[in-house]
């Protein structure tokens, strides 16, 4: 029978209140500590979320260079210069530059 002493030890109140609950006579006896595997702790709710922060931020970073090397291309096609595109969007020369031979090396 499954018992809060077969039970994995917890501080926590509410945990433990559900491995009370749980008991049921006839069931294996590593019933509780099967399901409490699944569980997922607080600890691990908020890592998880910080997690998708991160990664949603680092993809938004992408999308807008992705978008500032578009901007940059766009206006080297119109045949605006490096110099013009460098200080109308507040990009380094260089950069602009190099963008330029990848547009004339294409």
């Amino acid at each position: 029978m499954a018992s809060a002493s077969k039970a994995p030890k917890t501080r926590d109140k509410e945990i433990a209140n559900v491995y009370r609950t749980m008991q049921v006579k006839g069931t294996p006896e590593d019933l509780i500590t099967e399901i409490a595997k699944g569980m997922v702790t607080q600890a691990e709710i908020s890592t998880r979320i910080g997690t998708a922060r991160r990664e949603g931020r680092l993809e938004e970073r992408k999308r807008q260079e992705e978008e500032r090397v578009n901007l940059i291309k766009k206006n080297l096609q119109k045949g605006k210069t490096p110099e013009d595109v460098s200080d109308f969007l507040d990009i380094s020369l260089s950069q602009v530059l190099e963008i330029q031979r990848e547009l004339q090396n294409a």
